[in-house]
């Protein structure tokens, strides 16, 4: 597969913030298939670099990178100074220029080799760098855990993409368009970074403010810790260029003293109430909840109740769209000229899920009530929401009732009212 010729006629400048501003602005799907230019084997007598290989991982000498100075033992620190080189490695090749892909200069095709083989050390030697130090701070095991398989993928389209580079033919035709869609196939490399603190699907979608990549931040495991830690070191401050940083901040500064080397829970008790004209979708991830599935009523946590057994089930809030189940639905429902939310709630008792739940929350947030969708859905085993329409102050819900693993749903409609002290729905029936 080829590159197209506008996408390979573009100037190609790598630093961190270009392959950033391409992501957000949709232009993954442009990188190459490596895998064709990797079937055609190395073509060692024709290729225009000079540079010397990336070496085996036994072989590099990891003591000499600059991140060996940024303490062991400190995870973020350390997180952070390897990013920190590779952004300084990609600024360093900004100005190779494949724009004109009918003449490659063989300086920039050396460049660009240069280029790729020290982003695929530098990886290598950031996934050494971490594997030795610890998080220290809520949820860090598990993006620990993330962030050591995420790494392991960008470095290994890294050397994908070096290699390829090495072993295209400089008197080919289509030479130009094939070392122009290995420089756009870094965007892939920069995507597995992005992950560390949200998840790929967000992030592709088009990383802007209000889009769901804060409220995914507060929601991935450890990301919002993470954030609290990382968001003044200068190698991390890249990854949240597009988030709410003023959300963000109400929140980890509420939990702990920002900076400090371990944290609390990240309770996020300084922003609760911060808003008092509507609800902040963010704040929604650590509200509390009633008591759902049989679990006692509780505080979130990065939109998760806390569960000390996970085989008893789990507790959890629908703050983005998923799966057809609608995100959270701001709307003045109970009158009095603020905006409220109208959130799903998932939740087991252990085993499979239970028919989903409708809550309603006040600014602040302040809970107010919810509603049970499974004595409204005819006996079914289940109950998914799949819609959420703001009427005046009632609101339209669709969900489907369903036996087993989905087979033959029934659709239902009903109306979600607020009268002043309790949610009720009313009007209910089968759509059919």
């Amino acid at each position: 597969m080829r590159p197209s010729r506008a996408a390979a006629e573009r100037k190609t400048s790598l630093g961190v913030g270009m392959v950033v501003a391409l992501l957000i602005s949709g232009c993954q799907d442009t990188a190459p298939a490596t895998r064709e230019d990797e079937a055609a084997g190395p073509s060692t007598e024709s290729s225009v670099v000079t540079s010397p290989a990336v070496p085996a991982d036994d072989e590099q000498g990891h003591a000499q990178s600059p991140m060996a100075d940024a303490g062991a033992g400190d995870y973020v620190t350390v997180l952070c100074a390897g990013l920190g080189e590779l952004t300084a490695t990609t600024e360093r090749m900004e100005g190779m220029d494949l724009s004109n892909v009918e003449h490659v200069d063989p300086a920039d095709a050396v460049a660009l080799q240069t280029f790729s083989d020290e982003v695929t050390t530098v990886l290598s030697t950031l996934r050494d760098s971490v594997d030795g130090t610890s998080p220290d701070f809520e949820g860090g095991d598990e993006l620990a855990q993330r962030t050591a398989g995420l790494l392991a993928d960008a470095e290994q389209l890294a050397r994908q993409i070096s290699a390829t580079i090495r072993s295209l033919d400089p008197a080919a035709p289509d030479y130009g368009f094939r070392l122009t869609g290995q420089a756009i196939g870094f965007l892939g490399v920069a995507l597995p970074l992005l992950q560390i603190i949200a998840a790929k699907e967000v992030i592709v979608d088009g990383a802007a403010p209000g889009n769901g990549l804060t409220e995914e931040v507060i929601a991935s495991p450890g990301s919002l810790a993470f954030y609290r830690e990382a968001r003044d070191k200068p190698g991390c401050a890249w990854m949240f260029t597009t988030v709410d940083r003023a959300t963000l901040d109400a929140l980890v500064d509420g939990g702990g003293p920002a900076g400090s080397g371990t944290t609390g829970e990240l309770d996020g008790s300084a922003a609760v109430g911060a808003n008092i004209a509507e609800v902040d979708i963010a704040q929604l991830a650590i509200a509390e909840v009633p008591s759902l599935c049989d679990h006692e009523p509780g505080q979130l946590a990065n939109g998760r109740l806390p569960v000390d057994d996970p085989s008893a089930g789990f507790v959890s809030l629908v703050l983005q769209p998923a799966g057809g189940v609608p995100g959270p639905l701001l709307a003045d429902v109970t009158g009095d000229g603020r905006t409220d939310a109208v959130v799903v709630a998932e939740c087991s008792a252990g085993g499979v899920s239970w028919p989903m739940h409708l809550l309603l929350y006040g600014p602040g947030p302040e809970f107010l009530g919810a509603v049970d969708l499974g004595p409204h859905t005819a006996g079914f085993e289940h109950a998914d929401v799949s819609g959420l329409t703001a009427d005046g102050s009632d609101v339209a819900v669709t969900w489907a009732g369903y036996d087993g693993a989905g087979g033959n749903p029934l659709l239902f409609a009903g109306t979600l009212r607020y009268d002043g002290t309790q949610l009720q729905l009313v009007d209910s029936f089968a759509v059919g």
